[in-house]
């Protein structure tokens, strides 16, 4: 597929801001799109202007296949995926430079908590997920 995708982008988006973009309008899933500019491919969390590109430059979109053993052996999204279209509703309802640090601060607040789950609270966890998957 040689298709041309016209996307207005702010230097201070990051890449996978860009990826995103490219999820809702060709629906390329984010963990398919590896994006080349200038032979270098994009790394998510850099910003337009840390990849010096100017206007009207041009990204080239490579898609992975999926692989079909490994989707039919996943039973959920990934993280990364939970994310991105965390970051993705959250720019709906706010400025496009806001929606990435909000989805930021949640996450770094989620990895907290996390972290500090104590052994009894994990087992009441998943007591309550086995409870909850049996009826």
């Amino acid at each position: 597929m040689n298709e041309i995708l016209r996307l207005l982008i702010e230097e201070q988006e990051t890449v996978l801001q860009l990826k995103q973009k490219v999820l809702r309008d060709l629906g390329v899933p984010v963990e398919h799109q590896r994006l080349v500019y200038k032979g270098k491919t994009l790394v998510d969390d850099k910003t337009m202007n840390d990849c010096a590109m100017i206007p009207g430059s041009k990204i080239f979109l490579m898609v992975k296949k999926q692989d079909e053993s490994s989707s039919a052996s996943k039973s959920s999204a990934s993280p990364r995926d939970f994310w991105a279209t965390l970051n993705i509703f959250l720019s709906k309802h706010f400025r496009a430079e806001d929606a990435p640090r909000i989805t930021e601060a949640f996450r770094q607040e989620y990895e907290t908590n996390m972290a500090t789950l104590s052994l009894d609270d994990i087992e009441r966890i998943a007591s309550y997920s086995q409870m909850k998957s049996a009826h």
